[in-house]
């Protein structure tokens, strides 16, 4: 079987842009050079409903503090960078009395800023016809407004207020507004398996994938093609990522599509992540380990946002990469004139 080899040279590099980030796009770390600040802050009230208060029933709006929820701030790329797409998203907790404080980057440039609430469940009492109250558990709060600092435009600097109330949504449907999706998934990538016999050793080797730890993993929701939120994630030691995604507004969960990324990279033969391709010479009876340095391709999977209406968890199948040896010349087992040469056993499991 003949193999020819592969020169990386130009088109390597252009991987190696994507992979680096030369293209346009908006970045959780293209922010960090931002040393200018803004501040907003305010306190976040919820109604409680009727409730009994000693020897009275208190019923109407009752606003409480509302202690332990999050808090969001949207903000523009386009306001970091000009021509980017999308929303920077930052968050931060309420204090035990519902007070928050978050300071964001800003520019000399004024910003919109968008405040909200992520819904939470809370109780709710109501008044019955016969004067008692029915206080009723994990009732959804997702009716949000913003009673100071409706409109907010920052600049470094800057100190702005927002106080928000929040209504319960008593009705069966809950809102699309400003919804959490959890989105989890694993990255993966080709790998030569080892095939031991009942003593251990090794007999062959097979076509494989296996977890990759400790890499970028960038997760896009976009809807009607004009949309999008942006976040960036790593996969833990098991090659597994999980994050808590956020839907803006009135975002129809049918119109959103969800799109898991990574992108390709070179591994040289003296890296961690270089491919182990298995052979061994026609006389031998033991298997060796051959390095490879080549590219592990970008990819990607995406997936449709369930239409329930409601909180809902979004599991992406694996991402996983395939690799191109660097040169297919000096692969042993394969084929190559370097098999006939050495007298290398044929074994091609990756079918290159």
């Amino acid at each position: 079987m003949k193999k020819t080899r592969l020169f990386l040279g130009a088109a390597l590099a252009a991987v190696l842009c994507l992979w680096t980030g030369c293209r346009e796009e908006q970045s959780e770390m293209t922010l960090d050079v931002i040393e200018g600040r803004a501040t907003i802050q305010g306190k976040v009230m919820y109604d409680q409903g009727a409730r009994q208060d000693g020897d009275a029933m208190l019923v109407g709006v009752n606003m409480v503090p509302a202690s332990g929820v999050t808090v969001t701030v949207k903000v523009p790329y386009d306001a970091y960078k000009s021509g980017s797409d999308g929303d920077k998203l930052y968050t931060t907790t309420t204090d035990a009395n519902g007070n928050y404080s978050i300071a964001i980057p800003a520019t000399s440039t004024r910003a919109q800023a968008t405040i909200d609430v992520l819904p939470f469940y809370a109780t709710y009492g109501t008044l019955n016809n016969d004067g008692t109250i029915t206080t009723t558990d994990n009732v959804l709060f997702n009716n949000t407004t913003i009673t100071t600092g409706a409109s907010i435009s920052i600049e470094q600097g800057d100190i702005q207020i927002a106080n928000i109330e929040i209504n319960p949504t008593l009705t069966t449907d809950q809102p699309e507004r400003n919804q959490e999706i959890t989105i989890k998934g694993k990255v993966t990538r080709d790998y030569e398996a080892p095939v031991p016999d009942a003593y251990g050793d090794i007999i062959s080797s097979i076509k494989s994938t296996k977890e990759v730890p400790s890499y970028p993993v960038r997760v896009t929701l976009t809807i009607d093609n004009e949309r999008s939120i942006v976040y960036n994630t790593t996969t833990d030691s098991n090659g597994e990522y999980n994050i808590t995604a956020n839907f803006y507004e009135t975002w129809d969960y049918s119109n959103v599509i969800v799109r898991a990324q990574v992108d390709a990279n070179y591994a040289s033969i003296d890296s961690e992540r270089a491919f182990e391709h298995y052979y061994k010479t026609n006389t031998s009876t033991k298997w060796q380990k051959q390095k490879l340095s080549g590219v592990y391709s970008s990819a990607q999977r995406t997936a449709s946002a369930s239409d329930n209406n409601k909180f809902i968890a979004l599991s992406i199948a694996n991402v996983n990469q395939a690799f191109t040896p660097e040169d297919y010349d000096i692969i042993y087992g394969i084929g190559n004139t370097v098999d006939s040469e050495y007298g290398y056993e044929y074994h091609n499991p990756m079918n290159w």
